[in-house]
């Protein structure tokens, strides 16, 4: 998920023109549908995981888009790995993931990564991997 995650945020980051900057927080959105509820179940023992190994960070919402919302967490690349993703360290902006996108960076990261982008109106074809990730080649082939 961390590798998933972070490749969507450094394409984000490399290419801020035309775009909200510095994006690297993300929401789940809720889905009403029955299926939507049970990956949102598994989607939030996964995020439970990352945020318990310090992959990722949680911290409450701070801006419901209207008073229908109820509470709920917003989540972001732990700090300490943004050098390697080459994206800011400081909270800014956020995304919205639905649990299906959560569950496809872990489970298919090729295709997520760039179903996430597309969504975010980014193309990543342009985006290098940095070179510190050139390891994790073989995870990102298909996708960049």
């Amino acid at each position: 998920m961390l590798l998933g995650l972070g490749r969507i945020f450094q394409v984000m980051a490399a290419k801020p023109e035309g775009h909200t900057p510095e994006a690297n927080q993300f929401e789940v959105r809720d889905d009403a549908d029955d299926v939507g509820m049970m990956k949102a179940a598994e989607v939030d023992d996964l995020l439970r995981g990352a945020v318990m190994h310090l992959a990722l960070l949680r911290f409450t919402g701070t801006k419901p888009q209207d008073e229908s919302n109820t509470k709920a967490y917003d989540y972001m690349v732990h700090p300490i790995f943004a050098p390697l993703f080459e994206f800011s360290y400081r909270r800014k902006r956020k995304i919205s993931l639905s649990a299906e996108d959560v569950l496809d960076v872990v489970t298919n990261p090729n295709q997520a990564i760039g179903r996430v982008l597309e969504q975010q109106h980014r193309d990543m074809t342009d985006a290098p991997i940095p070179e510190q990730l050139r390891l994790f080649e073989g995870f990102y082939a298909g996708g960049a």
